[in-house]
């Protein structure tokens, strides 16, 4: 969570305080940890015989350094490993009033 709230640009207060803390105990979970801090996260789940990404998010500190490449990677081999060949994600549409997406 502490990644997820210094990314205020992506992710609004019930993001924070509502869907993302109950995915999190519900959805497959890898990170990134550097001398035990989680630098990154992504979660997964099983839909529509699809894997989906449910949250993906990077530590401002250390974007555009290939680590969401890296979590990716990991949802991809978490596929194989069940099974599931194809990975999803579900985004809004533009229409959508989401301050993060269209403020």
């Amino acid at each position: 969570m502490s990644i997820a709230k210094q990314l205020p640009d992506w992710f609004d207060n019930d993001a924070l305080e509502r869907s993302i803390p109950i995915d999190l105990k519900h959805q497959k979970t890898f990170v990134a940890e550097k001398a035990d801090k989680i630098l990154d996260f992504i979660t997964l789940f099983v839909a529509e015989g699809h894997l989906n990404i449910g949250w993906l998010a990077v530590h401002p500190d250390l974007h555009k350094n290939g680590i969401g490449k890296l979590l990716l990677a990991q949802a991809e081999s978490y596929g194989r490993s069940i099974q599931i060949c194809k990975i999803a994600t579900y985004t809004l549409g533009e229409n959508v009033d989401y301050l993060p997406y269209n403020g």
